[in-house]
């Protein structure tokens, strides 16, 4: 299964990594992850989520994402 991770840029102007996976027909499922974790949270969930076009970005200021002095 092809995945790959994007780089977006929110609004603030700060970049967050997200897990993009599936076929885009797909269903799409938003994974989410705790606070002071991680996108990688769900590694060992993703490849059991054949059926489905997921998302698994890293929360603003979390794990790989970009982490702003301010603004929280």
């Amino acid at each position: 299964m092809e995945s790959e991770v994007r780089n977006l840029k929110l609004h603030t102007g700060i970049r967050v990594p997200c897990l993009v996976q599936g076929d885009t027909e797909a269903p799409p499922v938003l994974l989410l992850h705790a606070w002071a974790e991680s996108r990688r949270s769900f590694d060992r969930m993703v490849p059991g989520l054949t059926d489905f076009r997921v998302y698994a970005p890293a929360l603003r200021g979390q794990g790989d994402a970009e982490k702003p002095q301010v603004g929280y």
